[in-house]
């Protein structure tokens, strides 16, 4: 890619179209900025924290088991295992990994597998409150990519007005036009006296 026109075509555009390039540069590179920065921070919580939680209530609801007590029932969040007194995993579940996983039954669940012992766990969790988080993070960028590309239509659409209103201007100046200066008529009739 060569950008040496675009280079000339800076160099002699005028502060106005530097202005308006800078600050269009700028507003692309804080959305992206922001885009990576929230794209990040939304797998990271999915990943580590969503994990870290889910492992949190297995690790509990194994416990009340393994202490004779029913384990502590959750809204939306249901315990599967190997175990004889909890529900057994269903035989889809058995080819997923240990660790935490997204799936979309009736809605979006995450599943969290563990093998603790001689027994594996799965709990299952709705995300519903992630979910339209992250439903609402996508809404955010695509907006976001809206504007950068309503900005960049209107910079290339100022741009090429004023390279026409220059490009008029050029073909007004070279006609031989007469010129009246008053400022020279001024001081030369001042000068005269």
């Amino acid at each position: 890619m060569d950008f040496s026109h675009l280079r000339h075509r800076f160099r002699h555009a005028s502060l106005g179209a530097r202005v308006i390039a800078g600050l269009t540069i700028l507003t692309i590179s804080i959305a992206a900025v922001y885009s990576v920065t929230l794209w990040w921070s939304f797998t990271w919580v999915k990943n580590y924290v969503a994990a870290d939680l889910m492992n949190s209530q297995l690790t509990a609801k194994i416990q009340a088991l393994e202490n004779g007590i029913a384990p502590q029932a959750n809204p939306g969040v249901t315990l599967y295992g190997t175990r004889p007194d909890v529900k057994p995993i269903p035989q889809a579940w058995e080819m997923f990994s240990p660790g935490l996983h997204e799936i979309e039954l009736e809605r979006p669940y995450f599943l969290y597998i563990a093998d603790r012992g001689a027994n594996t766990y799965a709990l299952l969790k709705q995300q519903g409150c992630f979910k339209r988080a992250e439903t609402a993070y996508f809404h955010l960028i695509g907006t976001v990519a809206l504007l950068v590309a309503v900005l960049l239509a209107a910079d290339g659409c100022s741009t090429a007005a004023s390279c026409r209103l220059s490009a008029g201007l050029q073909t007004t100046s070279s006609m031989r036009v007469p010129r009246i200066n008053i400022c020279r008529s001024a001081r030369h009739t001042i000068r005269t006296k």
